[in-house]
């Protein structure tokens, strides 16, 4: 796949040009979009045919892009639950640089692989995020034992202890 976003350019020295001939050549690039769109639509309806089984199956759909393209890929993803009623963390949007690269570029972070290894190996990060949240749960459970806070973990052991404490058998 060409990147066509590392191309040249076909508009060079925009300083040079009045606000009429930028205000048309934005005009004329907006128009190819349509164009564009169509000859996708083969492609993106195979993506779809892929991607609606496995998302109803509890699988997630991740946006991993840099710069621009990922910057959008977090609003789109951010979207979702509200306007599609998915569930918050169906939809992951991902930039090179990390989360502060949204508000600030961080240059050249599209340029190295290094920077994209560990989103794409999902299944460790996964796991790894798994074991972290274990870990919390724990370490809450004891620090509640601790402080007494917690003498029952259930309904029915809360109702028992309900009714020991009031002297029922």
């Amino acid at each position: 796949m060409a990147m066509i976003t590392e191309s040249p350019s076909n508009h060079d020295h925009l300083e040079t040009w009045t606000v009429r001939q930028l205000l048309e050549g934005i005009n004329a690039e907006d128009r190819r979009v349509p164009d564009a769109v169509a000859e996708a639509i083969p492609a993106l309806e195979a993506l779809v045919e892929q991607l609606v089984p496995r998302m109803q199956q509890g699988g997630r759909l991740f946006y991993i892009g840099a710069g621009t393209s990922g910057r959008l890929g977090i609003v789109d993803a951010s979207e979702c639950p509200p306007t599609y009623g998915v569930p918050h963390g169906m939809v992951v949007g991902i930039i090179a640089g990390g989360d502060g690269a949204i508000r600030k570029a961080v240059e050249q972070k599209e340029l190295d692989p290094a920077r994209y290894e560990s989103f794409l190996n999902l299944e460790t990060e996964i796991e790894a995020l798994r074991k972290r949240a274990k870990k919390r749960q724990m370490a809450t459970e004891r620090w509640f034992k601790r402080n007494h806070r917690v003498k029952a973990r259930n309904l029915d052991d809360r109702i028992q202890l309900e009714k020991d404490e009031r002297g029922e058998v």
